[in-house]
């Protein structure tokens, strides 16, 4: 339940910062934007490295 809701927050958060970023193209993403970005690459990348983990 705790990891739903944290989800939703999130996809909230990215369509609003989307919506700015559509407004004002200059802007640059928010930190809390980066690091989910890094770590969702991160995450891929290891999947791939490592397919039995």
């Amino acid at each position: 339940q705790e990891a739903i809701q944290a989800l939703a927050k999130r996809k909230r958060l990215l369509e609003s910062e989307k919506e700015i970023i559509q407004q004002k193209p200059a802007l640059d993403l928010m930190a809390e934007t980066k690091l989910f970005r890094e770590d969702v690459f991160k995450r891929r990348y290891r999947a791939k490295r490592l397919p039995g983990h």
